[in-house]
């Protein structure tokens, strides 16, 4: 489940913009960012929760996208800001929009928004960071 779910949102990201590249070097997203220069993004899996009802369950995967962006070389910051911000949301509507993951049609119910929060990045003045938060919910009936 959880390589089909990276393996999905990948794609749909790459669709988005192939020149975006994957950084995971750590799966708890603790990348130095300092002296990148290019766009990269971080997918992080957060804690799995298990809700029970009368008749079915539903497990809930939180899922982090964090996307960077250096903007050390180009002066209109708010315009930097803004094609992130931008670059973010249509990565979300773009997950949400297709849902299947091949293979693996069944595997969950929903995926849903929490957020899209731009983040102050602590090791770059120059670099943007966006965080695009979901949940993936599967639910499984009895």
């Amino acid at each position: 489940m959880i390589v089909g779910i990276r393996d999905y949102i990948q794609a749909r990201i790459q669709e988005v913009d192939p020149n975006l590249e994957p950084w995971q070097e750590d799966a708890f997203g603790n990348n130095d960012t300092d002296g990148r220069k290019t766009e990269f993004y971080n997918l992080i899996f957060g804690s799995l929760t298990n809700e029970r009802f009368p008749n079915y369950i539903n497990d809930t995967l939180p899922v982090f996208i964090d996307i960077w962006a250096d903007n050390s070389s180009r002066s209109d910051t708010l315009v930097d800001f803004d094609n992130l911000y931008q670059k973010a949301f249509d990565i979300y509507k773009n997950i949400i929009c297709l849902q299947k993951l091949k293979g693996m049609e069944d595997s969950f119910t929903t995926i849903q928004l929490v957020s899209i929060e731009p983040i102050e990045e602590e090791t770059s003045d120059s670099t943007f960071k966006m965080r695009i938060e979901l949940n993936v919910v599967k639910s499984f009936c009895y």
